[in-house]
């Protein structure tokens, strides 16, 4: 719906509650367990076990784009991915001042922002193409005659538009999304697999090197 007609404290709270703050007070419960051994974490440095990584995914439109109509969801996502970047450089900087950091040094936050992703195999698209256009119309039904004529062609046409670009868009598997993670959680950088090309695997290394462990994945992402 519009930004006008979103109901903040109905709606947006709750959603806002569940999609941000409650993953943020699963971080912070989980934070003090973390660090909680620095010799530990100096065995796990010193055998190249990995680090111990904290994992959000975050879907790429609403993380980069921020679409019209969806301003709940982008609202929401890049608020966690603002606290996500706070969060890594607070960690960065603790290793770097405490006596002894490798608690801190050991703590990985890493930002998977996930586009399109086949999770069953099958197509749908045209599916979801009809009933899109069914919800979109549904959607519209308790608007006021003011916010349908100032909003409703462009809400038509946003949303249709999205519809053709999800069935445009062929999806990644989930296998891919699954290695990524798990990838991730062994310690591995984006892009470290053996079957890509050197060059490729030192462009996705920068990449993740400057945009700070924020990693996609999915048609859409990368």
């Amino acid at each position: 719906m519009p930004l006008e007609r979103l109901p903040l404290e109905p709606t947006y709270l709750p959603y806002l509650t569940s999609t941000h703050i409650v993953p943020l007070q699963v971080i912070q419960a989980l934070l003090p367990f973390l660090r909680s051994s620095p010799a530990r974490a100096r065995d796990s440095l010193s055998n190249g076990t990995g680090k111990q990584s904290i994992i959000v995914c975050l879907p790429v439109t609403d993380t980069r784009v921020g679409l019209p109509f969806a301003g709940a969801q982008a609202m929401s996502a890049s608020a966690t991915l603002q606290g996500l970047q706070v969060l890594r450089r607070e960690i960065k900087i603790a290793s770097m001042s405490m006596v002894d950091p490798e608690g801190m040094k050991n703590i990985r936050v890493v930002t998977v922002e996930v586009g399109t992703v086949n999770t069953d195999g099958h197509n749908q698209h045209h599916h979801q193409g009809t009933s899109g256009s069914i919800d979109t119309q549904m959607a519209m039904e308790g608007w006021s005659a003011s916010e349908k004529s100032t909003y409703g062609q462009s809400f038509l046409t946003v949303d249709g538009g999205n519809l053709k670009a999800r069935n445009s868009r062929k999806p990644t598997p989930v296998s891919h999304f699954v290695r990524t993670i798990v990838n991730i959680v062994n310690g591995q950088s984006y892009g470290s697999g053996s079957n890509i090309p050197i060059p490729i695997r030192a462009f996705y290394k920068l990449r993740s090197w400057l945009s700070g462990d924020r990693i996609p994945v999915g048609a859409g992402g990368e």
